[in-house]
């Protein structure tokens, strides 16, 4: 790309765009982290008489037992009741947070694959450049788009629009 006031130009147009979105992106974010620090999971026994509620990380925060689980459960299954409404009640939270998450995670990663180590990181890093390929025929085949039009002019987006990333935009 030649320097000159149209191409300085237009730089600039893309930094200012690219600001406005890291800036709408973080604003969103700190919105979301709000969100969470709120949101709870909660899970009831058949009868009710067991409540367990975890905050937005799984972590038990509250265990009501009612008097009746006392005399209906021996220990050792009242400790198994518990142990799994936690579970019931971690797996709520981890959905909603899913939800307050998804438009932040690049497209076909899930946060309940992320929080329970079964999504597959590696389809999410970029190919490296191949043997001596230089960065633009890199950037070219990774992204789909190549300056071979002259003037590299490529302001409408060009790699790091479009959905991926943090930020992704609408699903």
């Amino acid at each position: 790309m030649e320097a000159s006031p149209a191409a300085n130009a237009a730089l600039k147009a893309r930094l200012s765009e690219l600001m406005d979105d890291y800036d709408r992106v973080r604003r969103n974010l700190g919105e979301a982290q709000e969100r969470m620090k709120e949101m709870r999971g909660t899970a009831r026994s058949g009868d009710g008489t067991i409540v367990v509620t975890v905050d937005f990380r799984g972590t038990l925060t509250a265990l009501q037992i009612g008097p009746r689980a006392y005399s209906r459960l021996s220990p050792s299954l009242l400790a198994e009741e518990i142990l799994r409404l936690a579970a019931q009640a971690r797996t709520e939270i981890t959905g909603a947070m899913g939800e307050v998450m998804a438009p932040f995670l690049p497209q076909g990663l899930e946060y309940g694959a992320l929080m329970d180590g079964s999504a597959d990181l590696g389809q999410l890093a970029m190919p490296a450049p191949v043997g001596d390929e230089g960065y633009d025929a890199w950037r070219a085949r990774f992204s789909g788009i190549s300056d071979s039009g002259g003037g590299g002019g490529n302001s409408s987006g060009g790699a790091g629009s479009g959905g991926g990333g943090l930020g992704g935009g609408a699903r």
